[in-house]
């Protein structure tokens, strides 16, 4: 379930093109060259290294999340940004939730998971990309969760995906900041469940607005199930300010979850 507004995914955009134009992809870390043709030979490795085993940071979890139960997040490769988890879509759902972790010894931003969906006949039923992760800013071993949205309808369980993560180095200007969760709790609210908590901004800067909340929710043993999103209260954050938020989980199961929130440097 997602609700996540058309305000975020423009100004995301306007993020991006304003702070991507000027990269270089030799500064680009990539999980892979792309999606693979089915024509390609088969056991092809379209893989990319993007650091040796020495340079590899130990598995960790950013204190940017919020973290309840021991969640079942893979370690990945050493050296490298990779997916570790890829879930399945809900029932009439056009997401996938996704999970990426950065071995490198390098700390990463503007992460973006893309590629492609097919059937179980292996005909392409659709390209897809990612609507933003938690943490925006990833440090060597850590993980971050988001999902890669398909405008296609026809996401099934046995659908097979080819994605690839990228990541760059923090942007010093318009870029994505993160905010701590400092506290959240489940209840029952209009809608039915609901998790509620505190953010608190720990820089000495103002985060400006919209300011994101990204649930993902995970099973009693810890598996990825679904991601949903919505806003804190207010529009920006002083220096240490704190604020509330309120994300719906209607019927969906939400045993055990990691939660975290990110505004803009403006």
């Amino acid at each position: 379930m997602l609700k996540r507004l058309p305000t975020v995914a423009l100004v995301a955009a306007l993020l991006s093109s304003c702070s991507g134009s000027d990269s270089d992809d030799d500064d680009v870390s990539r999980s892979g060259n792309g999606p693979t043709a089915a024509s390609s030979e088969a056991g092809e490795d379209n893989s990319t290294d993007t650091g040796e085993a020495a340079d590899s940071a130990a598995p960790t979890t950013s204190r940017m999340l919020s973290v309840k139960g021991d969640l079942q997040v893979p370690d990945g490769d050493p050296g490298e940004l990779s997916i570790v988890v890829v879930g399945t879509p809900q029932s009439g759902n056009d997401s996938v939730p996704v999970i990426v972790r950065n071995r490198t010894s390098e700390t990463l931003a503007n992460i973006e998971v893309t590629g492609t969906a097919r059937d179980a006949a292996g005909s392409l039923i659709g390209s897809g990309s990612s609507q933003g992760f938690a943490p925006d800013l990833v440090l060597p071993g850590e993980w971050a969760v988001g999902y890669v949205y398909f405008d296609s309808g026809k996401l099934k369980v046995d659908t097979e995906y080819d994605l690839t993560a990228t990541g760059s180095e923090p942007d010093e200007f318009m870029s994505a900041v993160d905010v701590e969760v400092v506290e959240v709790s489940q209840t029952t609210g209009q809608f039915g469940d609901q998790l509620v908590g505190i953010v608190e901004n720990p820089t000495d800067a103002e985060v400006g607005g919209p300011i994101d909340v990204m649930v993902a929710c995970f099973d009693e043993a810890g598996e990825l199930l679904h991601t949903t999103s919505d806003f804190v209260e207010g529009d920006s954050l002083p220096p240490r300010g704190t604020s509330s938020f309120s994300v719906d989980l209607f019927d969906d199961p939400c045993e055990n979850w990691a939660v975290g929130s990110s505004g803009y440097n403006f």
